[in-house]
């Protein structure tokens, strides 16, 4: 009940034979039950929270756009009074427009609930305007962390600064693309670097060997590399 899951496809999340309001209705049903008339205002609020009227209690996934479907899954998942929402990829599938509206949803969520989100994503653009803290994975290991202030002003580790310089700007040719992956799965060495065979910074015997260290560089802002901030400055 306090962990609610937001499902990255909007189209295969909800049950295409139940209604917009017996959908968001079940999770409560399920974990947090309560008499049949004020399920129904609960119901009406939650969509009302996420900015869809009572109209839609009575319709089908189908006839809604997938920014509203997106919407009702948040609905239902926010219902159950969760303290957090894991959202894998949610606006990965929403033209840029119908992105701001969830945005708004989720930001005015974390302002009036106190819900707690953790947000995955590829799209660098969305992570600056959601974020608060932001932790840069590889290979599902954690690169760097910090404040979005320290993330994005102050990038250290190369996969984060390669990451950076590849979004598109009006007028600014990419510094440094991320090139396609190309490793050989049989040479790596498990207790190393999962990033030291793309790093330019890689040291030979060190990087490909042993696992680099989780290094405080102030504040908020952690990095996993053998480079200490010296190090960095010098290959800058």
């Amino acid at each position: 009940k306090q962990i609610q899951y937001v499902f990255q496809n909007p189209d295969a999340s909800l049950n295409p034979r139940m209604r917009i309001g017996e959908a968001i209705a079940r999770q409560v049903e399920v974990l947090d039950p309560c008499e049949s008339g004020k399920l129904r205002r609960r119901v009406e609020m939650v969509l009302s929270e996420v900015q869809l009227d009572g109209d839609y209690f009575h319709r089908y996934p189908d006839e809604l756009s997938g920014g509203e479907r997106q919407r009702v899954a948040i609905a239902r998942a926010l219902i159950v009074d969760p303290t957090l929402l894991l959202c894998d990829e949610i606006l990965s599938g929403l033209d840029v427009s119908v992105q701001s509206n969830v945005i708004k949803v989720l930001r005015q969520m974390v302002s009036e609930r106190g819900v707690s989100i953790l947000f995955i994503s590829h799209d660098v653009a969305v992570v600056k305007e959601l974020a608060d803290k932001i932790g840069v994975l590889y290979r599902g290991r954690l690169l760097e962390t910090g404040s979005k202030t320290e993330i994005f002003s102050e990038p250290y580790h190369p996969y984060t600064k390669m990451l950076l310089n590849a979004v598109p700007q009006v007028g600014r040719v990419p510094s440094e693309a991320v090139p396609e992956e190309n490793v050989d799965r049989s040479l790596e060495v498990s207790s190393g670097c999962v990033f030291s065979q793309r790093c330019k910074y890689s040291i030979e015997g060190l990087c490909d060997r042993a696992s680099p260290p989780m290094q405080k560089f102030g504040g908020s802002h952690y990095i996993s590399c053998h480079l200490d901030s010296d190090g960095f400055r010098n290959v800058k």
